[in-house]
């Protein structure tokens, strides 16, 4: 019962929680720490670390493995964050916030968030910044910029709001699915269980396919909000 009701709490978390979405307007630049702190509230995030001028939170879920796990430094074995968000503030204003989206199975779900987000850039009237890529051969990034300039915008934020975004491989965390020939390979260990042939065998002789997850890093910061 007990392992029962473990898996149907994994099950609850994986549903709520893999497909989630920030919603980029609910964390302008310009707001409080305190108005963060209930936002992220509202939105189920769990604080990782809350000082004076920064505020660390995620999200969890279960179901994705972890290179964490062999460096043994995880926070919890069993959980891998799905949204991770890094914010930090001056004179108790928002003025630089980093979030990651972590993206698993239905890859939709990766270019929906993806296209809200250029329609965010495209009703705040973004312009390109140019892009820059990652000189590590092995690395599959390549960052984005804009620049939105809340000068012309005629609110009471000022400034130009710099924005990056990034789609790229995650190095960290991956997925394990079975190879298409898994089904043949079962189908026979039937047939000859069957037949009385069976061998015993391990989950480490099956065929897996080791996939990374896909991230979505957007960092967005306004200077005005931290004049120097």
């Amino acid at each position: 019962m007990k392992k029962l009701l473990f898996c149907f709490f994994g099950v609850l978390i994986w549903g709520s929680n893999i497909y989630a979405e920030i919603q980029y307007e609910n964390y302008p630049l310009g707001m409080s720490k305190s108005s963060l702190h209930d936002q992220l509230v509202k939105d189920k995030f769990y604080f990782s670390e809350v000082s004076e001028n920064t505020i660390k939170a995620k999200k969890y879920v279960l179901g994705f493995y972890s290179l964490d796990l062999k460096r043994g430094d995880k926070e919890f074995e069993e959980l891998n964050p799905s949204i991770s968000i890094n914010a930090k503030f001056c004179d108790d204003k928002l003025f630089q916030l980093d979030m990651i989206n972590f993206f698993n199975n239905d890859q939709s779900n990766v270019f929906a968030g993806r296209k809200k987000f250029y329609k965010h850039l495209d009703d705040n009237k973004a312009i390109s910044d140019g892009f820059r890529i990652n000189q590590k051969e092995d690395s599959t990034l390549v960052a984005h910029s804009y620049i939105i300039d809340r000068n012309e915008s005629g609110g009471k934020v000022r400034g130009e709001e710099e924005i990056t975004v990034a789609l790229y491989q995650s190095k960290d965390l991956f997925n394990y699915y079975t190879d298409p020939e898994i089904v043949g390979y079962i189908q026979k260990l039937i047939f000859n269980y069957v037949l009385g042939n069976a061998k015993d065998i391990t989950a480490n002789e099956l065929p897996l396919i080791r996939i990374p997850l896909l991230e979505m890093r957007v960092s967005s910061k306004n200077k005005w909000f931290c004049p120097e």
